[in-house]
């Protein structure tokens, strides 16, 4: 997988721009400060310091929700019910409101387009028992403007005698000490700083390091929670005695970040609920939360050699450790389960469904390639490789078009194998389509909107 990371960086360096020039120096401080030597403490120094500072500066990394669920943790570790600020950098200015009225309010948006009460929801629910306030800190502009603002709330907040410890949540450029810490200092408050996860730091120390908790040369904290997507993927990949729960886990990880990335990507909300993936010891568990005409098209003592997932739950089954596409697809599947898409029991919303998953993982990998039939059937049912009725299956299964499949009831097996195979290839087609953009995928899971070029579908099947 990092292999596949550097050939696609490679290419997307023609196409991407770099970083503009007038951050370039910006980033460069952060990435100085963080290749600075390393000093190893313990989460519980981290949580006694945090109890003694009057001000924190704790980093964003924005795409993702788990920084946010590293700074609930965070105020977990607070004294309790004591009153609080939060900052936040992704907050239009002059928005102030108790925590309690941010989890209530649902018109309230990040500049982002997230609403606040769902991106910060763990972070919130803490402070809303502390009875806490809530400020913005976004303005137009470049990075060094912000951290002035920021640097002028934090004496706002002096001034207007609010609870004196505060917590600012910034992107990860704004913590190098040069940056929003020097401005802070300036207005003559030391902050505590805290680097979640920083890329840079997993980069050296690898995906599976021996302290995860530091201290730097400028007296910054750096806490490991979540390694990057590669480096945990090439971790568990390797491992081939890691425990099947173990590496369960870790990719109901991989997934959620992953979706989260989709959604913002496509403009979806963040999904609601998060994967849960099932190893290959919980057959007979996955196979009864099935549909019933779903779980008819599968013997429960024969399980496939192939990811399964639920059509209407955020649940996947697996007999192996889960690849790339399958990762990606997983993600995909998390905000399926979200959609109007969900709900639809037919066998053409449970092929979009999976004409979905599967343009995931073309984009995200352009040497994805597809499955023929008789392989794809194999998968799903290997006791039948040596039956009569297989190659009557398949013979069916070639000769079907969507027109003809609408105008009939077909049995369980034959809906899987072709919401599988067909969806695949519409997926194939529709990523190398020079009509297909963001607001298109946007809106393929709209039961309203129809986007998927059914026509072209078709006749790629007959193609083929």
């Amino acid at each position: 997988m990092a292999g596949f990371e550097r050939r696609l960086r490679r290419t997307w360096s023609s196409a991407v721009p770099p970083v503009p020039e007038h951050l370039q120096a910006y980033r460069q401080h952060w990435l100085q400060d963080l290749q600075a030597p390393l000093t190893g403490t313990t989460v519980e120094e981290l949580h006694r310091a945090v109890r003694r500072a009057q001000l924190l500066v704790v980093s964003d990394y924005h795409p993702l929700e788990r920084s946010r669920t590293g700074l609930a943790a965070i105020i977990q570790a607070l004294p309790p019910h004591e009153p609080l600020v939060l900052v936040l950098e992704l907050l239009p200015l002059h928005t102030t409101l108790t925590a309690q009225e941010a989890l209530g309010d649902k018109e309230i948006m990040l500049v982002t387009g997230q609403r606040l009460c769902e991106a910060y929801r763990p972070a919130l629910e803490l402070l809303a028992q502390r009875g806490a306030v809530i400020m913005g800190a976004w303005v137009e502009g470049d990075v060094h403007r912000r951290d002035t603002v920021a640097a002028q709330l934090w004496q706002r907040i002096q001034r207007q005698e609010l609870p004196s410890r505060a917590i600012f949540h910034f992107g990860d450029w704004h913590l190098a000490p040069h940056h929003l810490p020097a401005r802070l200092a300036a207005s003559g408050i030391e902050a505590m700083v805290i680097h979640q996860s920083p890329e840079p730091v997993w980069e050296r120390l690898g995906a599976n390091p021996q302290d995860r908790t530091f201290r730097t040369t400028c007296q910054h904290w750096v806490w490991l929670q979540t390694p990057p997507l590669s480096l945990w993927a090439n971790l568990h990949q390797d491992l081939a005695d890691t425990d099947d729960e173990m590496l369960a886990e870790a990719a109901e990880h991989l997934c959620e970040s992953a979706a989260g990335l989709f959604a913002t990507t496509f403009g979806f909300a963040p999904p609601s609920s998060r994967l849960t993936v099932l190893p290959k010891a919980c057959w007979a568990e996955f196979h009864a939360a099935l549909p019933r005409h779903r779980a008819a098209a599968f013997e429960l003592d024969f399980p496939p050699l192939q990811t399964i997932f639920h059509p209407c739950k955020p649940l996947v089954w697996s007999p192996l450790k889960l690849d790339l596409s399958d990762l990606i697809q997983g993600a995909a599947h998390s905000l399926i389960c979200d959609s109007p898409l969900a709900a639809e029991v037919s066998f053409r919303s449970s092929l979009r469904r999976n004409s979905f998953r599967f343009l995931c993982a073309f984009l995200v990998n352009p040497f994805l390639r597809t499955t023929a039939l008789p392989g794809l059937m194999d998968s799903l049912w290997p006791q039948r490789r040596n039956q009569p009725a297989r190659q009557e299956m398949l013979r069916a299964a070639s000769a079907l078009t969507l027109h003809a499949v609408s105008q009939q009831n077909l049995a369980a097996d034959m809906e899987v194998l072709l919401e599988r195979y067909w969806g695949q290839i519409a997926a194939a087609r529709l990523v190398r389509s020079g009509a297909l953009t963001a607001g298109n995928i946007g809106n393929f899971l709209d039961l309203g909107r129809e986007d998927f070029d059914w026509g072209a579908l078709t006749a790629t099947i007959r193609v083929a």
